[in-house]
């Protein structure tokens, strides 16, 4: 078995443990999160194609894993999804994944430590663990791909920003100090690939948020 087809199957076993839990995903919540997975997993591919020193077909696994934690329910069992994800992918022996399951929610580390509300031994594993990662490319490309869709549809930073902020009643200091780092992100990465990204993926600029 190659390592994308590896992936897809854990991906599918994400979802078939979600179907049998105690907390399934509403039919409608799980087309949605298997879109948002498939879309970053593509974008996280277009963006290595067209830059340097980046691996497409690793891309492509990171992105389509970045939710793995999302096997269970993070609001109803009390879980942190970075923190699951990680342990479920280290236990299938994906260790880049299960480090891209849990870098890429912390673009901000400060500010989005408080974005989760876990529970308080989470928080000193997630602060302790940072402290042990420095990011690369890969960290970087699955955080702004992962932003760069909304439930399966492509989308700006600020599209993506407004719609979190709603789902999940951010404060304004988080939602700016996030869209600020994330729009650093894009520039890097329009660089790497000598383009606007937002041009390479057909987003269009002028849907309102």
């Amino acid at each position: 078995m190659s390592e994308t087809e590896k992936a897809k199957a854990l991906l599918n076993n994400v979802l078939e443990t979600r179907r049998h839990s105690s907390c399934p995903f509403s039919p409608e919540l799980e087309q949605m999160f298997y879109g948002h997975c498939l879309s970053v997993a593509y974008i996280s591919e277009k963006i290595a194609s067209a830059a340097r020193n980046l691996n497409p077909e690793k891309s492509y696994i990171l992105g389509l894993l970045h939710d793995a934690g999302r096997i269970k329910d993070e609001k109803n069992e009390g879980t942190f999804h970075g923190l699951t994800g990680f342990d479920y992918l280290i236990k299938n022996n994906m260790p880049d994944a299960a480090r891209i399951a849990f870098t890429h929610c912390f673009y901000e580390p400060r500010l989005n430590l408080s974005m989760y509300r876990m529970k308080p031994q989470d928080y000193v594993r997630s602060r302790e663990l940072l402290k042990t990662m420095s990011f690369n490319d890969y960290d970087y490309l699955v955080q702004l791909a992962d932003i760069l869709n909304d439930c399966g549809r492509q989308c700006t930073i600020e599209y993506r920003f407004d719609s979190v902020a709603k789902r999940h009643n951010l404060n304004n200091e988080i939602v700016s100090a996030s869209v600020r780092r994330l729009n650093e992100l894009k520039s890097y990465f329009d660089e790497k690939c000598n383009c606007d990204i937002y041009d390479l993926l057909e987003i269009d600029q002028k849907i309102s948020v």
